[in-house]
């Protein structure tokens, strides 16, 4: 399996995020990790998702550290900012993204991804309903591109919560119940690393 072509750090607030690129074509596949998690996540799950998409695809995939910091620092902002500057650098013009989220990865992505339009699809992965719910609900009633897909594990703790999508009054945000799945898919990591392309690419 093939490394990233380039890692690539940043400062910011008194955190360090790190960004993990295999290159290819203006279509962006942006994977935000769960709260610290890496670039690489356990077992190579998300280095697995960028070697697939990118070889079957030709996308550009970004993955990102999710590091715990200040609350207050808007990680998609930076990672809007880092991404324009490599589309930039490396004349990819009119750059689409399709953002996969996983857990906090994907909170973050709910509550502010209505203000960025770069961000064509999102695909998030049992974020976190226990708190935050509010400017979860808000942000994705307000979003306006492509499609949201909002992945839930039949045995994530979010489940009884679920029904709050249901009163968002979108018709761009569907969520799909995966059975016998807890919060990182413990069951079957492979159901876990075909969940971008069925999502995000299939449809």
């Amino acid at each position: 399996m093939k490394d990233f072509d380039l890692r690539i750090k940043r400062h910011f607030n008194d955190i360090e995020i790190e960004y993990g690129i295999l290159k290819g074509n203006n279509n962006i596949l942006f994977i935000k990790p769960g709260l610290n998690g890496s670039l690489y996540g356990y077992n190579n799950k998300y280095l697995t998702i960028a070697n697939m998409i990118n070889q079957k695809y030709g996308s550009t995939v970004i993955c990102s550290t999710n590091p715990h910091g200040n609350k207050k620092f808007n990680q998609l902002d930076d990672a809007i900012k880092f991404i324009d500057e490599y589309t930039k650098e490396e004349n990819l013009n009119n750059y689409k993204i399709y953002y996969m989220g996983n857990s906090n990865g994907g909170m973050i992505a709910c509550k502010k991804a209505y203000l960025y339009p770069q961000i064509d699809k999102m695909l998030i992965v049992n974020a976190p309903l226990m708190f935050n719910c509010d400017l979860i609900t808000s942000g994705l009633k307000k979003f306006g591109q492509t499609s949201v897909s909002l992945i839930y594990g039949s045995l994530d703790p979010s489940i009884n919560n679920i029904g709050l999508f249901d009163y968002l009054d979108n018709k761009k945000v569907t969520y799909y119940i995966i059975d016998g799945q807890d919060h990182n898919f413990s069951n079957d990591i492979t159901e876990f690393i075909q969940l971008a392309e069925k999502y995000l690419y299939e449809k």
